[in-house]
């Protein structure tokens, strides 16, 4: 039998339960409880109920932090594939997952693709079917929890959760939920479809069972005014959800959380995947209804098709078991139920930071330790950011690709983003105030701009911003908002400014297959410095350069330029790179070392040419960036992405090298609004 039914670990959690009946409403501290938990885990240190159960009496003695590392435990253990997953019956370790399904997700469950787009395109018809009926006996509601007074929250002993407010489900396949709240279940039946109320909606699951998907169950859910709180709660594993907002009133928020791994925000009409079987919590707030369609189906993975891409690859998905050591099992009965203080790392277990609501600055520390609580070797980057100079790419959960190919672009155009458009509309006014940049660059936004980044999450076009090239795929690119740097410069430390996880670099997907790539560097120092980690991130995004062109101000030598490279690397790339060492870069039209002449003069339209001008000169840097702007204006683009730090007034002058003291003594005359309307001309021509 399985551990957790035999006596010690049974014992020891009844013994626990009984500790709780005492504790006051929400929890609190009970050091005899914590201790017959942590014998309850020893004695069925393997076992995936026992770790659950475990992690839920750590949570309601409010040690959250502990029952996360022991969750992530389970996940190294292969218990399942994430701490938010905690499968304790049945689990299918090949059966893949993420919260959120993003694109790489939907190339490998197309079926799953084509189901959203046409539930999408039916949007409209389905939200005026629902609103006829919403307030008709046929439309079969049945209310599923109501917290009174309004206002107010409710406790729940087991698991302990807080819940708030009113919500219910319209019922449309089964047309009820089963007697004594059992499973809930529809096995396809044409008649167990409420027909009577959604006659387009029946038709539409009709028509995608009998292509073979195995829908579940449907109902449309109502969270209710002024604020409703859905408690964390997961499902099956087989079960992906596809989500579809069709009532989401104005000045309201409607938050699907995956508590300390990120959210999505519900918007009327863009519809979405997500897995049924992580943990999950719904946060509503506003001053009318909130409904949303769900349709849930059975995983088509589970038919073992081969994978595509490492969407579901991240931190915690390890195939081989990793036994509780000695060393391991002290760590996790002496786990302090205190936070530590600033400065000191405050993850607990093996918690990523990358995957967790804290800021960078809990993450980060002055001098940081060279391991990041993963159990492996990690760089300082690795947790809090990527440097340049570090010469890796940006760690990634799964790829995050700027090219969409679902179409092709029938013009040039350029589409900021709204993060972009209210940053560019009050450029002076937002980055001049900290106050107002950050509030409207919050933790959430910052957040999921490089989880986004980093493949942790699906990408918003709220926050990111699309370029167009005729007869091209359209490209996501990062926004232009905040200062113009990684979006937490400033509004959570001055040292962000440095670092490259804001960037989304192009991918192979919109490239020619017979043109060249070249990287032009003017400014380079070494090759360690940057043009390492510039190699490193392209070939990640599946861009080897054919020919690289450098030059740097200060003659140094060769052997100099290389020092620090892997020999390698530096074996495969000096073939390809030209040094152009100690010589000075002219901006005079035509001239031999103009580097925009050598472009227009190097590049061809089936070309991917790279741009980075670092030369800490504004004078000639505008010179060069003004050459570039009316060559393509006049015959078209042959610049594809463009690297380049535009000096203005403001709250960079006092950060890293942009001060006055590192510029040859020129006066700064330009402002951020300035460098707003200069990047967006750019990508407007097509240059990202």
């Amino acid at each position: 039998p399985p551990c957790s039914r035999t006596g010690d670990a049974s014992r020891h959690l009844a013994a626990a339960h009984t500790r709780f009946r005492s504790l006051p409403v929400g929890g609190g501290w009970d050091p005899d409880a914590r201790e017959l938990l942590m014998r309850a885990l020893h004695a069925c240190p393997t076992d995936a109920k026992i770790i659950d159960e475990v992690g839920e009496g750590l949570r309601l003695l409010r040690e959250p932090r502990a029952a996360l590392a022991l969750y992530s435990q389970g996940a190294r253990l292969g218990l399942w594939h994430h701490p938010l997953q905690r499968v304790v019956k049945d689990f299918n370790p090949g059966l893949r997952s993420s919260r959120l399904l993003g694109p790489t997700a939907l190339e490998e469950l197309p079926e799953l693709h084509e189901m959203l787009l046409e539930v999408q395109g039916m949007w409209a018809a389905l939200r005026a079917e629902f609103l006829a009926v919403r307030r008709h006996s046929k439309s079969r509601y049945v209310q599923i929890q109501l917290c009174l007074p309004s206002g107010t929250r409710c406790w729940e002993p087991w698991p302990p959760r807080w819940r708030e407010g009113s919500w219910g489900h319209y019922y449309v396949a089964p047309t009820s939920p089963m007697d004594d709240w059992g499973e809930w279940y529809w096995d396809g039946e044409e008649s167990k479809c409420n027909w009577a109320a959604y006659p387009q909606c029946c038709d539409l699951l009709m028509r995608l069972r009998k292509r073979g998907l195995e829908v579940t169950q449907v109902a449309v859910t109502e969270v209710q005014a002024p604020r409703t709180l859905i408690p964390a709660h997961r499902s099956q594993q087989w079960r992906l959800r596809l989500v579809c907002p069709l009532v989401v009133p104005r000045n309201s928020t409607s938050i699907l959380r995956f508590p300390g791994f990120g959210d999505k925000v519900f918007k009327a009409g863009e519809c979405w995947w997500f897995d049924e079987s992580y943990e999950h919590e719904l946060l509503y707030t506003g001053l009318s209804f909130r409904s949303a369609l769900f349709i849930d189906v059975k995983h088509p993975g589970r038919d073992g098709r081969s994978p595509i891409g490492n969407w579901a690859a991240s931190w915690w998905n390890y195939s081989e078991p990793m036994p509780i050591t000695a060393k391991l099992w002290g760590s996790l009965a002496a786990m302090p139920s205190y936070v530590p203080k600033r400065r000191k790392w405050t993850l607990l277990g093996t918690t990523h930071c990358w995957l967790q609501e804290l800021t960078p600055q809990q993450c980060c520390v002055a001098h940081p330790p060279s391991t990041c609580w993963d159990g492996e070797q990690r760089t300082f980057s690795s947790c809090c950011g990527t440097l340049p100079r570090h010469g890796a790419e940006i760690k990634r959960c799964a790829a995050a690709k700027a090219a969409q190919p679902l179409f092709r672009c029938e013009r040039n155009e350029y589409i900021p983003s709204s993060l972009e458009s209210d940053f560019a509309a009050k450029a002076e006014e937002l980055t001049s105030n900290r106050t107002a940049m950050c509030a409207r660059l919050n933790h959430d936004v910052r957040s999921s701009w490089l989880r986004q980044i980093r493949g942790c999450e699906g990408f918003s076009t709220q926050v990111f911003s699309t370029l167009c090239r005729q007869g091209q795929a359209p490209q996501l690119i990062e926004p232009l908002a905040g200062l113009l740097r990684d979006p937490r410069t400033i509004c959570e430390g001055r040292g962000y400014a440095h670092f490259a996880d804001w960037l989304l670099f192009a991918g192979s997907a919109p490239l020619s297959n017979v043109g060249r790539r070249i990287f032009f560097d003017v400014g380079g120092s070494r090759f360690r410095d940057a043009m390492q980690f510039f190699i490193a991130e392209y070939r990640a995004h599946g861009i080897e350069f054919d020919e690289i062109y450098v030059w740097t101000a200060n003659k140094q030598g060769g052997e100099a330029y290389w020092k620090g490279t892997p020999e390698e690397l530096r074996g495969a790339v000096q073939p390809r790179l030209t040094l152009f060492d100690g010589v000075l870069v002219t901006a005079e039209p035509g001239g031999v070392h103009n580097p925009v002449s050598k472009i227009f003069d190097v590049c061809q339209d089936t070309d991917f040419c790279v741009f980075k001008l670092d030369m800490d000169s504004p004078t000639s840097e505008m010179s060069l960036v003004a050459q570039i702007l009316e060559f393509s204006r006049r015959r078209g683009p042959l610049i594809d992405e463009l690297f380049f730090k535009h000096h203005v007034r403001g709250p960079m002058e006092s950060l890293g090298r942009q001060g006055a003291r590192h510029l040859a003594g020129e006066r700064l005359e330009e402002t951020f609004a300035d460098s707003y309307a200069l990047f967006s001309s750019l990508r407007t021509l097509g240059i990202r």
